[in-house]
C-alpha cells in the first residue's frame, strides 16, 4: 500500500489530500517506481484549480519524478530492479508511481533524485520547443517567453549551449537580474517595456 496527493475536486492547495493509493497488479509495459523526488510544475497548479484542459477528477498530483524502479512489467526488456531513474509520469507526487518506460531515463550517478525529478518538464519542453519544432542552430537569435520560469531557464541554457544570442522576458526585474547572470544577451520587463523594439 503506498500514499499520494489526491485531489478529489479543484481548488486551492487545501484540496490536495494525502491518501492511501490502491496501485492493483502492474500493467505487463509498465515499470513501478519507488518515489525518492518529484517536481513541481505550474500546469499543476492549473489542473488544480481547474482551468487546465481536459483534466479529470479525481487525479494524483505530480508530472515529473525520480527515483528507483521497484518492480518491472513482464513485457518490459529494457529496465530491471534497481535502477534509478528520472522521467515523466502524472501521478508523481505519492511514494509508489507506475510509469511508462519510453518516458524514463536513467539517472546518471553524479545527480541526485532532487536534480533528476527537476529536470523532465522543463528541460525536455525546452528542448522540443528549441530543436523539434525551431531548429536551432548556432548564431540564431532566440526570444525567450517567461526567461525566469523552469522552461525559460532551461531554455536559455540550451540556446546559450549552442551559441544563439538570447533574448528574455519576464514580468519582474529579479528574475531578468538572474537571466542576465546566467548569459542572457538582453531582456526585457514586459510590463515596463515593449519586447517588439529593436534589438
Amino acid at each position: 500500500m503506498a500514499s499520494g496527493y489526491r485531489v478529489n475536486r479543484f481548488g486551492g492547495p487545501e484540496v490536495m489530500v494525502w491518501e492511501a493509493l490502491s496501485l492493483g497488479d502492474l500493467a505487463p509495459q509498465s515499470v513501478r517506481v519507488r518515489v525518492e523526488a518529484s517536481g513541481i510544475n505550474f500546469a499543476e497548479v492549473r489542473m488544480r484549480a481547474g482551468d487546465y484542459s481536459g483534466q479529470e477528477l479525481p487525479f494524483i498530483m505530480g508530472m515529473e519524478v525520480a527515483g528507483t524502479i521497484e518492480q518491472v512489467g513482464s513485457e518490459v526488456v529494457d529496465w530491471q530492479v534497481g535502477d534509478r531513474v528520472f522521467g515523466r509520469a502524472r501521478g508523481a507526487h505519492a511514494e509508489v508511481v507506475d510509469c511508462d518506460p519510453n518516458h524514463l531515463m536513467p539517472l546518471p550517478a553524479n545527480l541526485s533524485f532532487e536534480q533528476g525529478a527537476a529536470i523532465p518538464v522543463g528541460w525536455l519542453t525546452a528542448w522540443h520547443a528549441l530543436y523539434t519544432v525551431g531548429g536551432m542552430k548556432a548564431g540564431d537569435r532566440v526570444l525567450i517567453e517567461a526567461v525566469g520560469g523552469s522552461v525559460g531557464s532551461a531554455a536559455l541554457a540550451l540556446a546559450k549551449q549552442a551559441g544563439c544570442w538570447t533574448l528574455g522576458t519576464a514580468s519582474r526585474d529579479d528574475k531578468l537580474t538572474r537571466a542576465t547572470a546566467n548569459g542572457c544577451d538582453a531582456v526585457v520587463n514586459y510590463t515596463q517595456a515593449s519586447v517588439s523594439e529593436p534589438w
